[in-house]
């Protein structure tokens, strides 16, 4: 009879130990998919970042490659005011 309660006891802290550690880990998923959506959601949030960032760089190239001589102009006035600015 003795053995029987203390194996009872026994039994009852394993199951006790048990319930504490699942409540842990529930804790722990709950955390974890919390963490999971909001690293999604900042690199959702940085592709689109990076496609407009492409698209304008693309669009800018673009630009440049249709009017050379344009380009050539705006070099030739920017040295033009970077040296007037550095004479005063």
């Amino acid at each position: 009879m003795v053995d029987l309660n203390n194996e009872i006891n026994t039994n009852s802290n394993k199951l006790a130990q048990a319930k504490s550690e699942l409540s842990q880990a529930e804790k722990a998923d709950k955390t974890a998919k919390s963490n999971l959506a909001k690293a999604i959601s900042a690199k959702n949030n940085a592709s689109k970042s990076l496609e407009q960032a492409k698209d304008a760089l693309a669009k800018v190239k673009a630009i440049k490659d249709l009017t050379p001589e344009a380009q050539a102009t705006f070099d030739q006035a920017e040295l033009a005011y970077k040296t007037a600015k550095n004479s005063f």
